[in-house]
């Protein structure tokens, strides 16, 4: 196994193409929680107007995909 990126960080990340706005999805299996690490990354992310999202599901992924793509 390989292991990349910073502890906690989500799991997906990028930048929205409209808006510049720097974007991190968590995906976790349904009924798992975030860790406090990626709790963390989270109140990072939101407080430097970031966008940030968690997932449990491929149909949440395409909601999230079609917001982040029309995100101003």
């Amino acid at each position: 196994m390989i292991k990349v990126g910073v502890i906690g960080s989500p799991d997906i990340i990028g930048i929205c193409p409209k808006s510049g706005r720097f974007f991190g999805i968590e995906c976790k299996r349904k009924g798992k929680k975030q860790s406090d690490l990626q709790l963390q990354f989270e109140r990072d992310i939101l407080a430097n107007n970031g966008l940030y999202f968690v997932v449990d599901d491929y149909d949440g992924i395409e909601v999230v995909a079609k917001m982040i793509i029309n995100n101003k």
